[in-house]
């Protein structure tokens, strides 16, 4: 009995952020690289955020939006179709950690 069909699966090709003399076999070369992409991550999820508490309705269109494009764009657009910056200045970065501080400090 076959319950998936791994046959049918394209061949593993590296991510495009690793550089080709790395072999993705070897977690440890690759391991850092994941820091950094989780990074970019938590940037895009803390604007969205920050969107959504100025138009919420509008914030959830644009996710929508840049999740139905998928891998099918660059990084850069998806977050421009997201309503994000894909910039990690403190242009960028600063009013995040600002927004961040001030719930932090509501909590208390």
């Amino acid at each position: 009995m076959k319950l998936l069909p791994f046959e049918n699966l394209p061949l593993h090709t590296p991510r495009r952020f690793v550089p080709a003399q790395i072999d993705p076999g070897a977690w440890r070369q690759i391991e850092p690289l994941y820091y950094v992409e989780y990074g970019i991550a938590q940037v895009g999820a803390l604007q969205l955020w920050a969107n959504s508490k100025v138009d919420r309705a509008k914030a959830l269109r644009d996710y929508q939006s840049a999740l139905a494009l998928g891998g099918s764009r660059p990084l850069p657009e998806l977050f421009s179709t997201a309503g994000c910056r894909f910039d990690f200045t403190a242009a960028t970065v600063k009013p995040l950690v600002n927004l961040l501080r001030g719930e932090l400090a509501a909590l208390d």
